[in-house]
């Protein structure tokens, strides 16, 4: 007999043998010493059917009773995390004793300065510095000293912080007091800066004047200067009379016999007025200007209404014929028949506007408001005349004029007795 191990906890018996005669046990070697021992120890054995999945698969998902393993902190016992945000960091809180996410302090906001232990500012002003104090170990504010003290050196001599300044570029300069009008000047001889007054000799001529030097110039105006005349006295005249060197001796008014006739006119003034167009200046008796303004004609415009205007409402007024208001601004449009000036606008009233609101009364030019304007109020009392005499209005032939009444009052509107204007023509 061959008893075969199949590998899953099962055995095999394999019998061979002649003349179906008993099954040989032959030698068993080991602990199994006979029959019995095998069965003893193939009892010990668990049948293969009764065996988990896990036992022939070896594959950890077919255990039973298996421990949770975390996937995330959150699935930690001792960890409790709440809407992480950016820069988050983990936190022990010694009194719920978890983990917890929170905003390290570094990041949260900054640290000031002076929270650190060995930093201790008081009341900080511009300029100021931190100075370490030996006594008090610690960082304070305090305002540095800008004056140096000590000797002074290079040109300086003395002491900080009054040194004295005696030389410039290493060149020493003269002691003593200087004078009103000194100025310093290099001394070759002296080899020292000294203070005193400049000589023409010193000063360079930059003038039109022949000469180097100032003194140079000076000479040579003394050489060729001219001797002045005898005096005249002083005024202001429009004729001289000067000699041979161009110094004036005497001055005259300016006499009618002086000026020459037949001047050109464009010699006159701008030189824009021909001798032709001065020419029709003969004749004329009176300034021109007024003969023009004179001449100038106005058109006076206007029309009797003794209409209301409702409470809260806008119409529109002919200038002249209908007396009667419209909604519709196009239903009074009156067309200008001359170009010109809209001028001294006149509105009288009957009765006293309501003092919930005020009355506009505005001229408007192609469907588009002017500055010619009245606005009646109750404080214009009973039967007013209003009138606009500073804004004006310019129109060309053929625009379309109309008046606005703007009632702003909750109540109809005082009476419009009649409204009239002046166009200018230009």
């Amino acid at each position: 007999m061959t008893i075969t191990d199949n590998g899953d906890g099962s055995v095999t018996f394999d019998s061979t043998g002649g003349g179906g005669g008993s099954v040989s046990w032959g030698a068993i070697l080991g602990t199994l010493s006979n029959q019995t021992d095998l069965q003893n120890a193939l009892d010990l054995k668990a049948d293969i059917s009764s065996l988990a999945a896990v036992a022939t698969s070896g594959d950890y998902t077919d255990l039973i009773n298996t421990p949770s393993i975390p996937s995330v902190l959150n699935d930690l016992t001792d960890v409790t995390i709440a809407t992480p945000l950016g820069y988050n960091v983990l936190r022990y809180d010694s009194i719920t004793q978890q983990w917890i996410n929170d905003t390290p302090q570094s990041i949260a906001g900054k640290i000031d300065i002076n929270d650190l232990d060995d930093v201790d500012i008081v009341t900080p002003t511009n300029g100021q510095v931190l100075t370490y104090d030996s006594v008090t170990q610690s960082w304070e504010n305090a305002t540095p000293s800008t004056s140096p003290t000590g000797n002074a050196g290079g040109d300086l001599s003395g002491t900080y912080p009054n040194p004295t300044v005696h030389r410039i570029h290493g060149v020493d300069m003269q002691s003593g007091t200087p004078t009103d009008g000194d100025t310093w000047v290099y001394s070759n001889t002296n080899s020292k800066w000294q203070h005193q007054m400049l000589h023409a000799s010193q000063v360079d001529n930059d003038s039109a004047v022949t000469g180097q030097h100032v003194d140079d110039a000076l000479d040579h105006l003394n050489t060729t200067k001219i001797d002045a005349n005898a005096p005249i006295t002083a005024a202001t005249k429009t004729k001289i009379t000067y000699d041979a060197d161009g110094l004036v001796t005497a001055g005259a008014d300016l006499a009618a016999s002086d000026i020459p006739s037949g001047i050109d006119a464009t010699k006159i003034g701008a030189g824009t007025v021909s001798d032709t167009e001065f020419g029709y200046l003969d004749g004329v008796t009176s300034a021109i200007q007024t003969q023009l303004n004179n001449k100038k004609d106005s058109l006076a415009y206007g029309n009797v209404y003794a209409t209301t205007v409702g409470a809260s409402s806008t119409v529109f007024a002919a200038i002249s014929g209908l007396t009667t208001f419209n909604a519709t601004e196009s239903n009074r449009h009156f067309a200008v028949p001359v170009a010109g000036i809209v001028k001294n606008f006149y509105v009288k009233m009957s009765g006293t506007q309501s003092a919930t609101g005020s009355l506009v009364i505005t001229i408007r030019n192609n469907a588009t408001s002017s500055a010619v304007t009245v606005t009646v109020t109750n404080g214009d009392g009973a039967s007013p005349t209003k009138s606009d005499n500073t804004n004006t209005l310019t129109v060309a032939a053929g625009d379309l004029l109309a008046i606005q009444l703007i009632n702003n009052a909750t109540a109809t509107s005082a009476s419009v007795v009649s409204m009239s204007f002046v166009i200018e023509r230009t």
